[in-house]
Order: C-alpha cells, then sequence, then structure tokens
C-alpha cells in the first residue's frame, strides 16, 4: 500500500524541482546558506510544536527562528540545502502527540540568515486563529505556572 504524500513530502519535492532548475546552480554549493519561510497551519499551538521545531532545526545545524502566529506558526530558517531538506521531512514525521499539520508552505529564499542559533520567539501580536487539541489537558507542571504569581503565565 502507498502512502499518501505529505505536506513536508511536496515541500522536500520543491526544494528539490527548485534546484534542479536552476541552471547555474553549482551542486558543490549545498552547503552555502540559503533559507526558507516555512507557514505552518493546523493544531501547532499550546502543543509543544515551537519547542520540537527548535530541537529538529538544532540537531540539523540550522539557524532563524519559530513562533506563533495568527493562524499557526512561522518558522524562519537558514543552513545548507541538505540539512534544510532533511529538517522539512523531519518536521511532519516527528510532531508532538496532540500537534496536527494541515498545511505547510514554504517561500525559499537564496539569502543567508544573520542569525548564529535557532531560537523560539515571542508570539506575533494580532488577531489569533488556531486550532485547539480536543484531548489535550493541562499537565501538572503547566497548572503550577498558571497559578504561580511569580511565573511570566499568571
Amino acid at each position: 500500500m502507498r502512502r499518501a504524500e505529505s505536506s513536508a513530502d511536496r515541500a522536500v519535492r520543491a526544494l528539490e524541482w527548485n534546484d534542479r532548475m536552476k541552471p547555474d546552480r553549482d551542486p558543490q554549493d549545498a552547503t552555502l546558506g540559503e533559507s526558507a519561510t516555512i507557514r505552518v497551519r493546523g493544531t501547532v499551538q499550546g502543543v509543544g510544536f515551537r519547542p520540537s521545531v527548535w530541537r529538529l532545526a538544532n540537531e540539523e545545524g540550522l539557524v532563524g527562528e519559530v513562533r506563533n502566529e495568527g493562524g499557526g506558526v512561522r518558522i524562519e530558517v537558514g543552513g545548507g540545502a541538505e540539512a534544510m531538506a532533511r529538517f522539512l521531512a523531519r518536521l511532519e514525521r516527528e510532531l508532538p502527540p496532540l500537534a496536527r499539520i494541515e498545511a505547510l508552505e514554504v517561500e525559499r529564499s537564496s539569502a543567508s540568515l544573520a542569525m548564529s542559533e535557532f531560537r523560539i520567539v515571542a508570539s506575533e501580536p494580532g488577531r489569533a486563529w488556531a486550532r485547539i487539541a480536543a484531548d489535550a489537558a493541562i499537565c501538572a507542571a503547566c497548572s503550577q505556572e498558571l497559578f504561580d504569581p511569580n511565573d511570566r503565565r499568571f
């Protein structure tokens, strides 16, 4: 039985296709800096998605940032082409248990990001519209944070 193609599979295929369509691209340039803006829609807020993105990006040696935005999560990521392709493939395969990706949009750039690490940044202000996982229950540690007057989430 053939597995249905995922959003990440399509994104990786698009990156590979873009590389083949660039006649002036030297195959040895795979380690040179490239970047992409990735917008992820679905159940990706409040489910540990950003820490998961941070872990994957660091394991692949990428730089950039991840943040919540109105309808999902935006990832600015930079690094070598092969590491970026692995990151995209793993992004959908290695989701936190409650996360679900409905759409994944990749906008690629040949510009390098002027960053030295990958980080989780504060959510963008503005109108929010995001899915909440139906089975999500608050864990003991989160509950403690919510009721601790010294915690920023109080």
